[in-house]
């Protein structure tokens, strides 16, 4: 008796394509009418200035959780007031795919306390969760990638090179962790910025015309 087996559909139709490439010109739009580039370097510099306070505080034998905990709600509370005073209201619904990394990088943010939470409950013998934030950013950078372009696989070695680096100097990893974090968003804004400005002075048609309407 012959047994029929559908054929597979493809792994990607042209209409995905279009869709994807649809959203990706939508998300340049939105990366261009905004100064994202500043915004991000901002971020950066936020997330090096806390996390370096962090680093003082383990170096000099603090452990206890709420000092950590205090710093890094200081850190979410300025990191968000510095997207909205950059970027304006309705930042993180800009974009289709912008809304879509804001949702993933709140999960990143869930987990990443969850790890720490973790590694409490069960003793710090060894900070286990600091190295795991690295993983946990290689995910979110390959998730961009995926979505947006290629090029953030790169950010995703740069973290996961950071997390060996980690764990061979246990004593420097808010440092290094902090420092990670701050080159890459400042690579990533500078980028944003300067195209920002290329295109500030060098309009295409299609967006003079939308200006001069």
């Amino acid at each position: 008796m012959a047994i029929d087996c559908p054929v597979p559909p493809q792994a990607q139709s042209p209409q995905d394509d279009e869709l994807m490439a649809a959203l990706r010109a939508e998300l340049a739009s939105a990366l261009a009418a905004r100064p994202w580039g500043l915004a991000l370097i901002t971020v950066g510099g936020i997330h090096l200035v806390i996390h370096l306070a962090c680093q003082a505080l383990y170096s000099s034998g603090e452990l206890r959780p709420p000092f950590y905990l205090l710093l890094w709600l200081i850190e979410l509370i300025a990191v968000l007031a510095a997207l909205h005073s950059w970027l304006g209201p309705g930042w993180s619904r800009s974009a289709t795919l912008i809304r879509l990394a804001f949702r993933v990088w709140i999960t990143f943010l869930i987990l990443s306390f969850n790890l720490a939470s973790l590694n409490n409950l069960t003793g710090y013998a060894i900070d286990w969760f600091k190295p795991a934030w690295t993983t946990l950013s290689s995910f979110f950078f390959m998730t961009l990638a995926w979505l947006c372009n290629p090029w953030f696989l790169a950010a995703a070695v740069v973290t996961y090179l950071s997390g060996l680096i980690m764990v061979a100097f246990p004593d420097w990893q808010y440092a290094t962790y902090a420092v990670t974090w701050c080159g890459l968003l400042v690579a990533i804004g500078s980028y944003l910025e300067g195209r920002r400005r290329r295109r500030l002075l060098h309009p295409p048609a299609d967006w003079r015309l939308d200006r001069a309407n």
